[in-house]
């Protein structure tokens, strides 16, 4: 019998899930290669080419150190992404010139450096760069420069025995507000050769240092160069530096190198000899998502300009035969 019970009892009824249909398995798209390894391809195909910058005189470069260069270039970029967005050919351009140059990008190295000006990539050399490349064509004895800051003990001789007395103060106990940019009050070089009696100096006071900042902004309004922004002390040192570079006798890769890049800080398309002799940047291909290089346009304005092989002309030189970035402007008589 039923119980009667039963009829208070509500009745549910289960809802079985609905049954979702299996969709098939998406193929997933092919994904082209990315921005680091169209690099990679672009360095891969310029090797050939670096390996003859790379060599000096009959002596070629071996297999490891062009290896060794091609890792350099890409660590460059590593360290500054933005390079990847500029103009693909004239990255190849400033490997190539730092190649033929024989200096490192290697920011530990503080040897020189690559930038981007008007969407163009540019080779620049540091305080260590250029004391690598006096030291190639001179017999030189000793180079030594620094910055002077704030509370540093400076003394600075002339006469018939010129001479600079630099004491530091003690480090380690600069306040919190400490700008160390702001703190650079001068910089000085010295350099003595083989056989010279006497060493000679030169001294650049921070109004000197920012106008060759001022003369770093080039045409068009652009900013500052980013190596002034990022290493203050060091670019402050390379003007001394540079001055005694062009009246050191043997200093000549010095003065060559000098000369291009002064050239190219001031938007003129050219560079070194060996380089436009042997060099036609080989670009991978490229996919849609990836910035395409003006290769041709690069070369139109290269050719039009033609290459440098060593300083401007005399009527372009600044003070103490300066040029370019790293000079004080000169002013109008």
């Amino acid at each position: 019998m039923p119980n009667s019970n039963d009829k208070n009892r509500k009745t549910t009824r289960r809802q079985q899930p609905a049954r979702r249909q299996q969709q098939p398995a998406r193929q997933q798209e092919p994904q082209g290669p990315d921005a680091w390894d169209i690099l990679k391809a672009d360095l891969d195909r310029n090797l050939n080419v670096y390996g003859k910058l790379l060599s000096r005189g009959t002596r070629a470069a071996s297999e490891p150190q062009v290896q060794r260069f091609s890792m350099q270039c890409y660590q460059a970029v590593w360290n500054k992404p933005d390079l990847l967005q500029a103009n693909r050919d004239s990255l190849l351009l400033a490997f190539a010139e730092a190649a033929v140059v024989g200096l490192s990008l290697n920011p530990t190295a503080k040897e020189a450096f690559l930038e981007i000006r008007s969407g163009l990539v540019r080779f620049g050399t540091q305080y260590q760069g250029l004391v690598k490349l006096m030291h190639r064509g001179t017999n030189i004895d000793f180079i030594f420069a620094d910055v002077v800051r704030l509370e540093d003990h400076f003394k600075q001789y002339g006469g018939s025995e010129p001479r600079i007395e630099h004491v530091s103060v003690k480090l380690g106990f600069e306040p919190d507000n400490y700008d160390e940019d702001e703190a650079v009050l001068a910089a000085y070089a010295v350099v003595k050769t083989k056989g010279a009696s006497l060493a000679v100096h030169e001294v650049a006071r921070r109004r000197d240092i920012l106008k060759a900042m001022s003369m770093s902004k080039g045409k068009g309004g652009n900013p500052p160069s980013s190596a002034w922004r990022d290493w203050f002390p060091r670019m402050a040192k390379k003007l001394p530096l540079r001055r005694l570079a062009n009246i050191i006798p043997g200093a000549d890769e010095a003065r060559m190198v000098l000369g291009v890049e002064d050239a190219q800080s001031r938007g003129e398309a050219v560079t070194f000899d060996r380089v436009s002799q042997v060099f036609d940047p080989i670009a991978a291909p490229r996919p849609a998502n990836v910035t395409p290089s003006d290769g041709d346009a690069l070369r139109k304005l290269m050719e039009s300009s033609g290459p440098a092989s060593g300083p401007a002309s005399d009527g372009e030189q600044g003070r103490d035969g300066e040029q370019g970035g790293d000079q004080e402007p000169t002013s109008a008589p």
